[in-house]
């Protein structure tokens, strides 16, 4: 104890003397952020600029019609030129370097570009640095997903139809590698292999070889001081997939010893910005918040949940170390108790699957049980409901809704991946305590809207009354797009009036900015 009491107490003057100038800036001044995200989505740009903003910080952003958005690629040679043009007057910057070099996180899973022009623009990464050696910069990129299947646009075409096979055949290649495979499944490799057009699987493994040595090139850099702090994202990825054994390549590469000080990798990608921010905050504040990760019941912190090739416990860690907080064990001793909602068994459904009913699972109970009792005594809590993908737990949340506990949280998150869930309610709850009463209910009564309201619940409904009976699709609304934003507000405000009546939710509209369903915009 007393051991682990130093390493804190240590840890603490490292930082305050780092951020002991950037204390008196935060009072005189807001500190100056350059923000360029990952793209144009809601979670990427507007959940971060306000919460960036609410917690004190001045942040500019390209204009976002240089950003990857739906329909169009991000122009990285007009956001260098902005970066650079900014950059004399900033405090940091908080970059998506595949923004920055691909274009955009789409475009680094669909470009065609030479390896060349890739190095030119990761030159410019120290060419920024050189200009302004003061300009704290805080970067992250990704390991190119191998999600399970695609649709919509977001990975090159031909994954659409061959993207199951293409996805078993890197999960069995990643398992013949690391732990070995049976007799059957190195036949299914065979077949696989000889299955899929050789043109297409020459495309996808040469992009990904082309991702793997522009991340190994970003953390060498980090490592010379480039890059102050460099996050790598692991978007859709599983146990046993390509992502997986990318980053087994990348870790070998150089022994598997990365400087934790400047350097981290975790699953997912969306909140990594958010994630950033929040350590920005903290280092020209000159805090470590100390944060307690407390899991449910039963799997706990060793679920491993879908979309995500690591435990709970360790992605949850990841995340609060690259936010520059300190991870306690004891909520009584920390400023934030982060209430990780998992289900019993450790295994983590769809939000939309019939399982996830209105009624709380013993688990569920128990977890608002024990967020009553922290609140009760006086902690702060944000909630990383992680229970179901793509949406919040009915259950819980109808018993956290019972107990009126919703409207006292700090922060919640429960949208998507567990690893995105996560990252939102670690990040909003820590910066809470830095927020007026009115924007931090804002973001609260945002993630409730989106996570519970809609992902879990409106947006089936949606396609389901909508858009089944008229044969239209879910990634492309089209022509039909006016009529479903109109049918998913009046349908989220009923849902508002039905289920949180306490909570005052202040008149809103709801878009769908990418033209699909899968995510929404609250816009208040």
């Amino acid at each position: 104890m007393k051991k682990r009491r130093n390493k804190q107490i240590l840890c603490g003057l490292v930082w305050f003397l780092i951020g002991v100038c950037g204390i008196f800036r935060l009072a005189e001044a807001a500190p100056l952020v350059l923000f360029v995200p990952l793209d144009d989505r809601p979670v990427c740009l507007a959940d971060t600029l306000a919460t960036a903003r609410a917690a004190g910080l001045e942040v500019h952003t390209p204009p976002q019609e240089w950003l990857s958005s739906r329909d169009h690629r991000g122009d990285p040679d007009k956001i260098w030129q902005w970066l650079k043009e900014e950059a004399p007057r900033a405090d940091a910057a908080v970059v998506s370097l595949d923004s920055l070099i691909y274009g955009g996180l789409v475009p680094s899973r669909t470009h065609e570009l030479d390896e060349s022009v890739l190095a030119l623009r990761r030159k410019q990464i120290e060419e920024l640095k050189t200009l302004q050696p003061s300009l704290r910069l805080y970067a992250f990129s990704t390991l190119m997903r191998s999600p399970k299947a695609s649709a919509g646009g977001v990975d090159a075409s031909y994954y659409e139809v061959w993207g199951p096979d293409l996805f078993r055949l890197g999960a069995l290649t990643d398992k013949q590698e690391s732990d070995g495979v049976t007799q059957a499944e190195r036949a299914e490799i065979t077949r696989l292999s000889e299955k899929i057009p050789s043109a297409y699987l020459a495309d996808w493994r040469q992009r990904r070889v082309k991702n793997l040595r522009n991340n190994l090139a970003l953390w060498d850099m980090t490592q010379a001081g480039a890059i102050d702090y460099l996050l790598l994202g692991r978007d859709d990825a599983w146990m046993y997939s390509d992502s997986r054994r990318d980053l087994r390549w990348l870790l070998a590469q150089r022994e598997g010893k990365p400087d934790l000080s400047r350097f981290a990798t975790m699953a997912a990608a969306d909140q990594l910005g958010m994630l950033l921010m929040a350590r920005a905050v903290n280092h020209f504040s000159g805090q470590i918040p100390f944060v307690a990760a407390v899991y449910g019941e039963g799997s706990g912190k060793n679920t491993v949940p879908s979309y995500q090739d690591e435990t709970a416990g360790a992605n949850v860690a990841a995340q609060i170390w690259a936010t520059g907080a300190f991870p306690v064990p004891e909520p009584e001793r920390a400023e934030l108790v982060l209430a990780v909602h998992t289900l019993a068994d450790g295994k983590t459904k769809e939000a939309s699957s019939k399982e996830n009913s209105a009624t709380p699972s013993p688990a569920a109970a128990a977890m608002a049980g024990r967020i009553a009792n922290w609140l009760a005594a006086g902690r702060t809590v944000a909630v990383a409901d992680i229970a179901y993908a793509n949406g919040a737990d009915n259950g819980f949340m109808t018993e956290m809704q019972r107990r009126h506990l919703l409207g006292r949280l700090a922060a919640y998150g429960g949208w998507n991946t567990a690893s995105n869930s996560a990252g939102f309610a670690l990040s909003q709850g820590m910066l809470a305590a830095r927020m007026e009463s009115v924007a931090q209910r804002r973001l609260l009564l945002g993630r409730f809207l989106d996570d519970w309201a809609y992902q879990a619940n409106v947006r089936q409904q949606i396609i389901k009354q909508v858009l089944t009976p008229a044969s239209l699709s879910s990634v492309r609304l089209g022509e039909r797009r006016a009529q479903v934003e109109a049918q998913t507000t009046a349908a989220l405000r009923f849902f508002a009036a039905q289920h949180f009546p306490d909570l005052k939710t202040p008149e809103f509209q709801a878009e769908h900015p990418w033209d699909r369903m899968f995510e929404v915009k609250i816009i208040w």
